[in-house]
């Protein structure tokens, strides 16, 4: 009975699992039962300058391409135009026996008044270049770079990218003037009788010529309405902006010639998250563009295996 009492209870103590030296405490996941699991202690005895990116949103920026102008009408003068008939030589025998006498003259003959008018003057635009940033400067992980001795060769300063607007802004603003228009007066050169000739023969009738003359019936007037503008214009472009910047830290990390057992450990994690590294023992080339891959799609610190690294992975 004693016998029996001790085999019963080594089978139960007995282990589960094949443990190795390599894994002394990985247990292959099992999905029906639970089991406690003691997170291996794994040294961060190196440090190193590790990276997060920014975050971008895209974000619509409307922007003014036409500045609005307060607006009125021109409404042109109303002018009534007549008809003055000037003689410009008298009636005269067709044939002279003694010539008549003349002698000349020049008129002044009035067209227009002399007035002054309010007249409004559109504004004057001019051109200007305005530049968007549609994505700010940043630095970012570049393509498949992997360094394990120093992580910071991987980072790329990525400069603004702008573009140029070309944007119609008031150069002179639209204003009220008043014009002085002077009198419009035409000279008409004629004829005047100073001694009548005598003669015979019909008479020739005096010679006249028409003169077109004016008078302003309604004046110039400026018709406006209070608070009414051209209508602005707008373009709308899709922007980045950062919700977040980037972020570089310096955090304890795993050496690169840390123990074969404990990168084996993080390569298994890795793998079960759905980013095979191969269980090579080493931090090669695969396992770096595994990490940097698992860090890259739960927004860590990008570089090399840091504390919240080990967190994520569930090694702490």
């Amino acid at each position: 009975m004693v016998f029996a009492g001790i085999v019963l209870l080594s089978s139960c103590t007995a282990p589960t699992g094949h443990d190795t030296a390599d894994s002394p405490a990985i247990q292959t996941p099992d999905k029906n039962k639970q089991s406690v699991r003691v997170k291996p202690d794994i040294p961060l005895a190196c440090a190193a300058s590790l990276l997060r990116p920014a975050k971008f949103i895209t974000h619509s920026e409307r922007i003014p391409v036409f500045e609005p102008t307060p607006e009125f009408e021109n409404v042109p003068a109303i002018v009534d135009w007549g008809i003055k008939r000037i003689q410009v030589e008298p009636a005269r025998f067709t044939n002279e026996t003694v010539p008549a006498l003349y002698r000349k003259e020049t008129e002044k003959v009035l067209v227009m008044r002399e007035r002054h008018e309010l007249r409004g003057i559109p504004a004057v635009y001019k051109t200007i270049d305005r530049p968007v940033t549609m994505m700010p400067a940043h630095v970012r992980w570049k393509n498949n770079c992997t360094n394990r001795q120093n992580p910071t060769v991987c980072f790329e300063n990525v400069p603004a990218e702008t573009r140029i607007v070309k944007r119609q802004i008031i150069d002179i603003p639209n204003r009220i003037i008043q014009k002085h228009l002077p009198a419009e007066i035409i000279e008409i050169t004629k004829k005047i009788l100073v001694k009548p000739g005598q003669g015979t023969g019909p008479i020739i009738p005096a010679r006249y010529i028409d003169v077109k003359v004016g008078k302003v019936k309604r004046v110039w007037t400026i018709k406006s309405t209070h608070n009414t503008y051209t209508k602005p214009r707008y373009e709308t472009i899709q922007v980045q902006i950062k919700s977040r910047e980037d972020q570089i830290r310096k955090f304890p990390v795993l050496c690169s010639n840390a123990s074969p057992v404990h990168i084996r450990e993080i390569q298994q994690r890795l793998k079960w998250q759905g980013f095979p590294a191969g269980m090579t023992g080493k931090l090669d080339k695969q396992s770096m563009k595994a990490l940097t891959r698992f860090q890259q799609a739960n927004d860590l610190f990008i570089g090399a295996v840091s504390p919240e690294t080990l967190e994520k992975l569930g090694l702490r």
